[in-house]
C-alpha cells in the first residue's frame, strides 16, 4: 500500500509540474481572424506626412495587404505579411507648400516583418513591424527622389491593439530616417521621415482585425 501511495504521489506531482509549466510557457504564436488588411491614411488630419529637405508633405495613401497565414510565430523572419497593392493620392489629396506630392514605389509586394510587441502576455498593446522592399517617390519641382525601404534602412511602424484585441491604428516611427537613392542635389540634401497615425481595417466590411495568442 505504501509503494502504491508513493507512486501515486509522484505521478500527481509530475502532472502538477507539467500543468504549471504549460501555464507559464509563453505563447509563441499570434493569430488573426482575417488575413486581409488595409493601412489607410486619409483626410485633412489623417494623411501620411513625409518630411525632408525642410518640407513636409501630407498625402492620402492606402496600403493593402495580406498576412502570409492566419497564424504566425513571433519571429523576425520570414515575412509575416505583404503589401500587395498601393493606392496613391488623387488630385487635391496632398497638402504642401509648393504642390509637391509623393506616391508609393510601384514594385510590389512589399515585405512586412515582425519586430517585437509591447504589453505583458497575454495582453498585447501593440505590434511593431518593419517594412522592406517598398518605399515612396517624392516629386520636388523638377527633381524626383526615391526613398526605398531596404533591410538596413527599413520603415518601422507600431500597430496598436485595443483592449478587445483588435488592430486599430498604425503609426510610423518618426525617428527612422530613410535616405534617398536618387542622384539629385535636393534628394541628397536630407533623409526622409514619416509620421501620423493611419487606420487599420477592412474597408470592404468596415471591420477591425482581431489578434489573439495561441
Amino acid at each position: 500500500m505504501r509503494r502504491i501511495s508513493w507512486a501515486a504521489s509522484v505521478a500527481a506531482l509530475a502532472v502538477l509540474a507539467l500543468t504549471a509549466f504549460a501555464g507559464s510557457a509563453p505563447a509563441r504564436r499570434l493569430r488573426v481572424n482575417d488575413q486581409n488588411y488595409e493601412w489607410i491614411w486619409e483626410g485633412a488630419a489623417g494623411r501620411l506626412r513625409m518630411s525632408t529637405a525642410g518640407r513636409t508633405i501630407a498625402c492620402n495613401i492606402t496600403l493593402k495587404g495580406q498576412f502570409e497565414a492566419a497564424s504566425f510565430e513571433k519571429v523576425t523572419t520570414p515575412a509575416l505579411a505583404r503589401i500587395t497593392e498601393t493606392v496613391n493620392p488623387g488630385a487635391g489629396e496632398c497638402q504642401s507648400m509648393m504642390e509637391e506630392r509623393f506616391v508609393a514605389l510601384a514594385s510590389t509586394p512589399w515585405e512586412v516583418r515582425y519586430e517585437s510587441f509591447t504589453g505583458t502576455l497575454p495582453n498585447i498593446s501593440s505590434i511593431i513591424v518593419r517594412v522592406i522592399r517598398g518605399g515612396f517617390r517624392l516629386t520636388l519641382g523638377t527633381e524626383v527622389c526615391d526613398y526605398p525601404f531596404e533591410t538596413n534602412r527599413y520603415f518601422r511602424a507600431t500597430i496598436a491593439v485595443d483592449g478587445a484585441g483588435r488592430l486599430t491604428s498604425i503609426t510610423p516611427d518618426v525617428a527612422r530616417r530613410i535616405p534617398s537613392t536618387s542622384a539629385g542635389l535636393v534628394c541628397r540634401l536630407e533623409e526622409a521621415t514619416f509620421e501620423n497615425a493611419g487606420v487599420v481595417l477592412r474597408r470592404e466590411t468596415m471591420s477591425r482585425i482581431a489578434l489573439s495568442l495561441i
